[in-house]
């Protein structure tokens, strides 16, 4: 569950000494999409806005959220102030008895600080004391001071801001990474181990889909070889009735000279008995032209 900018209106809580100012991840934790990346206030972490839970709306974009795993580990809630922090009011007749030896020293200790620490505050050091000082605003308006026995000093209380707001500067420096997050009652695993899952999964995926199309080549080549065996079979084929219809058309080639070599000496046996018939009739005429000679001188 996604914790937006609306959500926070109550309590004013931006990430106080949790606040993130390093690079963000260049990819989106769900989908490692890089266009239009939203990080996390206390995280590394990136998102799209529609791989949020709930997505929120296109028209009113957060200006600050937090992600699941820092709303796990309640990073977005700001811390319970103990009861020695708390300052309390102090009545008009008291004023004049604060002790004023205490103030030039932590005036001092600030000043040497700031003296010894020429750099200037971070953004997430100046996030922790804009979220402390709204949440000390905040547990005041919201719980009455209580009278304690003992009133802690005001060098007590300046340390114990010093403290807290010194323990978030050496927590979020400014390439510093998100600490270290306790496992959630949501998920075994720890963010990186998510992280490394993610990428692993992108990777299978991208793998399943090589082999997939992997696959369909290795089909679309199969089917290929299945039809260039066909048509070299149908090339053998006609290959073959070629040369069947070859071999036919010389046979039939050589029946033809036969018939016409036939038919040229049938036709040369025609011409030879025309000229014996001839001469046949011929010599039967002369016989009966001798026969009609002798008949006649007979007579």
């Amino acid at each position: 569950m996604f914790r937006f900018e609306k959500d926070m209106k109550e309590t004013q809580w931006r990430g106080g000494e949790n606040f993130f100012d390093g690079k963000h991840d260049d990819f989106c934790f769900v989908c490692g999409g890089t266009l239009e990346l939203f990080g996390c206030q206390t995280c590394e972490n990136c998102y799209h806005a529609e791989c949020m839970t709930p997505s929120p709306d296109p028209d009113n974009l957060p200006t600050f959220w937090f992600c699941p795993h820092c709303v796990d580990n309640e990073f977005h809630v700001p811390p319970v102030p103990s009861p020695a922090t708390y300052f309390r009011p102090i009545s008009s007749p008291h004023l004049g008895q604060i002790p004023t030896a205490n103030v030039p020293k932590v005036s001092q200790t600030i000043e040497k600080r700031n003296l010894s620490d020429p750099t200037p505050p971070s953004k997430a050091h100046q996030v922790a004391i804009e979220d402390t000082e709204q949440s000390k605003e905040g547990t005041k308006n919201e719980r009455p001071a209580r009278p304690t026995s003992g009133e802690p000093s005001t060098s007590t209380r300046f340390n114990a801001l010093d403290n807290m707001q010194s323990r978030g500067k050496s927590r979020r420096t400014k390439n510093s990474f998100s600490p270290p997050r306790k496992k959630s009652k949501y998920s075994a695993l720890s963010s990186e181990v998510d992280k490394s899952l993610s990428v692993i999964q992108r990777e299978l995926e991208k793998a399943a889909q090589i082999g997939r199309s992997e696959g369909n080549l290795e089909d679309k080549i199969k089917d290929l070889e299945q039809r260039l065996r066909i048509q070299d079979g149908q090339m053998l084929l006609s290959s073959r009735e070629l040369e069947l219809a070859q071999k036919n058309l010389a046979a039939e080639h050589r029946h033809s000279e036969i018939v016409r070599s036939e038919h040229a000496h049938y036709k040369e046996e025609v011409v030879r008995l025309k000229e014996a018939v001839e001469k046949k009739d011929a010599e039967l005429t002369e016989w009966r032209m001798r026969l009609r000679s002798m008949i006649g001188d007979e007579v």
